[in-house]
């Protein structure tokens, strides 16, 4: 899930794990359709716990990273 601050930060329109419930995907697609940003509860809350440091995947450069995913 550390994927997700970055994927926002580069311009996704949303990030929902794949573990998530079809009502919360079925959400999330509509959400996006509406053009706005979605954001699942599981993403949610682990944006609000991150410590300070960040996740260690913002150390990686965009071609790092590009390779990583």
């Amino acid at each position: 899930l550390h994927v997700a601050p970055i994927a926002l930060k580069l311009g996704a329109a949303g990030y929902i794990s794949k573990d998530a419930s079809v009502e919360d995907l079925l959400t999330a697609v509509s959400t996006v359709l509406d053009g706005k940003k979605y954001i699942g509860p599981d993403v949610a809350d682990l944006l609000l716990h991150l410590d300070e440091t960040g996740p260690q995947l913002e150390k990686l450069s965009r071609r790092e990273f590009e390779i990583f995913i």
